[in-house]
Parts: C-alpha cells; sequence; structure tokens
C-alpha cells in the first residue's frame, strides 16, 4: 500500500511539467512594456533590424508585433532591411498585418495609431493602410532592400562624375560631404539601434552610410523574434555610451 502511494506520487510529480508547459502565456500588451522599459535612460527613436529569416505568414506577423510594441516604447521610425526585393514585394500584406495586429493590441487604448509602411527609395509612394487614411503617421516602417545600398553608390558616383565632365559642379566640390548629401534619403534618419540575426556580425548589404554611430545588437542566428530579444536590445542600446567626436 505505502510503495503503491508513493507511486502515485512519483507518477504525478513527473506530470508537472506537462501542466507548466501548458499554462498559458500572458500575452503582451502597452502596460507590460511600461513596465519592462520603465527603468531605461534611453530609448531609440529609430530602430533598425535586419530580416530573420524566409518571408513568410509567420515572420510578416512577427514583424506586424515588432511595430506595435516599438510603438509603446517610444519607438517612432522602424526600417527592416531584406537582402532581396521579397519583403517590399509583400509590403500590402504585411500592412494589413500590421492594420490587424494594431486594433488587437490597442484595443484598450484611447486611440489607435497610425503605423505605416513605406519604401526608402524616394520614388516609391507610401503603401497606405486599408482604411486609406492619409494623414501623417504616428510611426513609419521602412523597407530597405540590397538595391538601397551598394547599387544606390554606384549610381550616385557614376551622376557626380558625368557632373563633374558636364561641368555642374567642380572637381574642388567633390568631397566626402558631397557623396554623403547626395546619398542621404529625405525622411530617413541614422538608425540609433540595429539589430541583426546572423551566424556572425554581417550587414548583407545593409546602407552603410546610414549607420556611422549606430549601435549593434547582434543575435547569432536565425530565430523567431521574441518578445525578449526586443527588450534586451532595448536594454542594450540603454547602457551604451557613444562618445562623440572621440
Amino acid at each position: 500500500m505505502i510503495l503503491h502511494f508513493v507511486y502515485l506520487i512519483y507518477k504525478l510529480f513527473l506530470l508537472i511539467p506537462l501542466f507548466v508547459q501548458r499554462k498559458p502565456k500572458t500575452p503582451i500588451n502597452s502596460l507590460h512594456i511600461e513596465q519592462d522599459l520603465k527603468i531605461l535612460d534611453k530609448i531609440p527613436k529609430h530602430l533598425a533590424v535586419l530580416f530573420w529569416g524566409e518571408i513568410n505568414e509567420k515572420r510578416l506577423k512577427e514583424a506586424a508585433q515588432l511595430c506595435c510594441w516599438s510603438w509603446c516604447s517610444g519607438i517612432k521610425m522602424l526600417s527592416i532591411y531584406n537582402v532581396e526585393d521579397d519583403l517590399k514585394n509583400n509590403a500590402q500584406l504585411l500592412q494589413s498585418y500590421i492594420d490587424t495586429f494594431s486594433r488587437h493590441f490597442f484595443i484598450n487604448e484611447k486611440f489607435i495609431p497610425i503605423i505605416r509602411v513605406t519604401s526608402l527609395c524616394a520614388s516609391t509612394k507610401h503603401i497606405y493602410s486599408n482604411n486609406e487614411d492619409s494623414s501623417l503617421p504616428d510611426m513609419q516602417v521602412n523597407l530597405i532592400s540590397y538595391a538601397d545600398g551598394r547599387p544606390q553608390l554606384v549610381e550616385v558616383t557614376k551622376n557626380l562624375a558625368e557632373d563633374v565632365i558636364q561641368g555642374k559642379i567642380t572637381s574642388d566640390e567633390l568631397d566626402v560631404e558631397e557623396l554623403d548629401r547626395r546619398l542621404s534619403v529625405p525622411r530617413f534618419s541614422e538608425p540609433q539601434l540595429l539589430i541583426l540575426f546572423s551566424p556572425k556580425i554581417e550587414l548583407e548589404g545593409f546602407p552603410p552610410w546610414h549607420i556611422h554611430l549606430t549601435e549593434i545588437f547582434h543575435i547569432p542566428g536565425n530565430s523567431d523574434f521574441h518578445y525578449s530579444i526586443f527588450v534586451k536590445a532595448l536594454r542594450k542600446y540603454s547602457k551604451c555610451d557613444q562618445r562623440f567626436g572621440r
């Protein structure tokens, strides 16, 4: 009888992890984020991310969640880099997910922020949300690809050479400042923080002139973009000490 009782206790003990694993996770909300970040000294106004893995429904939904987390954290601009143009080609779908997640995420808030997807390329029009609201967005989401990096540098260099040949500018005016001015993109500030998913630190063609002083948070490998990664990245940025001009 005693052995039977001990065996029963042992079986119940083995079942404990199953109940723990089945315990539903508490959904992330704005109050949760506020509590996690209230001790941080600073928050980046512009966050950049190198896209993590294949472009599929799961990743696009993770990106939509990231947009909501970012806005709640005080981030006003989010740039997502994908080497190919796959992400840009799915921009309308991403915008749809953002609109859907926003309605649920901010359901208890006073208003639902306008989070709008756009392209880094100045020639590309904004991709409006489904309600076609043309007012200024509360947060801008830039989609960047390899074409916005090195190829753009080559094109700008060619244009500079042509301007010198045609006498539009002199060789004395051809300097780093002029090149930087031509490479700059309106409405696109330099990100203060870059989250990088890769086996080693490689920017994979991310426009280098936009990350002169950007803090990099490296995740070694293509993993899911969990909320914990987002918070760890912001905590690292809060602790970094950038010494300008030294």
